[in-house]
C-alpha cells in the first residue's frame, strides 16, 4: 500500500531578516537592468535560488488499497428447466414486478404448446449476471463480525451467467438495490490508530471517481493486517458491478496554490511569499494557508501563473 503524507514545519524568524536583505538585491538588480524581469530571473538563478510558478492543485494524503463490497441484492432462480429468454441486459435499472426472463418449459398435456414462466423483478435496482457466492453472506450485520480473510475465503469464483438452457433450481441472474448504502471491507497498514469509528472520509474508487461520504463501522487488527469496514453513502452505479474494487482512503483534501513549505516566511504574523512582479521587482505577497501536509502547504490569495522564489533564504 502506498503512501503519500506530508507534514509542515514553522518558519524561522531568521527567514525574515535573510528575506528582506534578498528582496533588497532583487530591487537592486531591477533597477540597473533592462528586460528587468528576465533579467531578474536570471541573477535569481545565479545566486542558486530555486524558481516555481503558482498553479493549482490538490494537497492530500490518500492510501491505497482493495475493497471487498458488500451490496443488498437478491439471486433469482429458475423454477423449471427449460429455455431461458432473458428481458433485460446487464447494468439495466428494473423496477419491482418488472418482467427479467422468461423459462420455456415443457409441453403442456396435450403437447400443443410449452410452458411459460415469466421471472419478475421482486425488488427494484441494477441487473447483474456474476453470481460470485457473496450475495447472501456480506452483509451489514454480518461484516463487522468477521474478518477481511474469512470473507475471502467465502468468494467463490466469479461466474457470468449467459445461459441458453437452465436446470430448475439454477441461477438466471441477480438484482443489486441501488438504493442501499454499500458495505467495503479494506485491508491497510498503518491506519488503524488514524482512523475513528464513526467519523466520515473521502474514498476514491477507480472508475467511479471520489465518493464524499463513507463513515468508517469498524475496525480490526488481525496478525500483520488492519481491516476497515466502511458504509459508502452515496455512489454511482458502476460501482456495483464488481466485488473487488481499487480505492484511495482520503484522510486530509486540500484544494489550492500548492507550494513547498519553506517558501512561507512569516511577517508580522501573516504568511507571506517572495512573487517576481511583471515589472521584475521581486515583493512579498501575504497568503492564506488552508492546510498543509507533509513538506507542502495549500494556500489562497495567490495570482495564478507568477513565478515565485520556492527558498527565499540565504545562508
Amino acid at each position: 500500500m502506498s503512501r503519500r503524507k506530508r507534514l509542515v514545519a514553522k518558519n524561522k524568524k531568521k527567514k525574515l531578516r535573510k528575506a528582506l536583505l534578498l528582496v533588497f538585491l532583487i530591487m537592486l538588480l531591477a533597477i540597473v537592468g533592462k528586460n528587468l524581469g528576465v533579467y531578474v530571473i536570471d541573477k535569481v538563478k545565479q545566486m542558486n535560488l530555486s524558481l516555481a510558478e503558482t498553479q493549482w492543485g490538490l494537497l492530500e494524503e490518500a492510501y491505497d488499497s482493495v475493497a471487498l463490497l458488500g451490496k443488498d441484492e437478491i439471486v433469482l432462480y429458475s423454477p423449471a428447466s427449460g429455455t431461458v429468454e432473458l428481458k433485460v441486459q446487464p447494468g439495466e435499472r428494473v423496477a419491482v414486478g418488472q418482467v427479467v426472463a422468461e423459462i420455456k418449459g415443457g409441453f403442456n398435456q396435450q403437447f400443443s404448446e410449452r410452458t411459460i414462466h415469466k421471472i419478475k423483478a421482486p425488488k427494484s435496482g441494477i441487473v447483474s449476471l456474476e453470481i460470485d457466492g457473496l450475495e447472501y453472506a456480506f452483509k451489514k450485520n454480518e461484516v463487522t463480525q468477521m474478518n477481511y480473510s474469512q470473507l475471502q475465503d467465502r468468494v467463490k469464483e466469479v461466474k457470468s451467467l449467459n445461459l441458453t438452457e437452465i436446470e430448475q433450481g439454477a441461477p438466471i441472474l441477480k438484482i443489486i438495490n441501488n438504493l442501499a448504502n454499500v458495505v467495503a471491507v479494506i485491508t491497510t497498514e498503518g491506519l488503524y490508530d488514524k482512523v475513528s469509528i464513526g467519523e466520515s472520509y473521502k474514498i476514491r474508487v477507480e472508475d467511479c471517481g471520489v465518493i464524499n461520504r463513507a463513515v468508517l463501522l469498524d475496525k480490526q487488527i488481525g496478525g500483520d493486517k488492519e481491516h476497515l469496514v466502511i458504509e459508502i453513502l452515496n455512489y454511482s452505479d458502476p460501482i456495483l458491478y464488481k466485488r473487488l474494487h481499487n480505492i484511495e482512503l482520503i484522510l486530509e483534501d486540500y484544494e489550492g496554490v500548492i507550494i513547498e513549505e519553506h517558501s512561507l516566511v512569516n511577517i508580522d504574523g501573516e504568511s507571506n511569499i517572495l512573487l517576481i512582479q511583471t515589472s521584475g521587482r521581486a515583493e512579498w505577497h501575504p497568503v492564506d494557508v488552508i492546510g498543509k501536509i507533509g513538506d507542502k502547504v495549500a494556500v489562497r490569495g495567490v495570482p495564478l501563473g507568477m513565478m515565485y522564489i520556492t527558498d527565499p533564504d540565504i545562508d
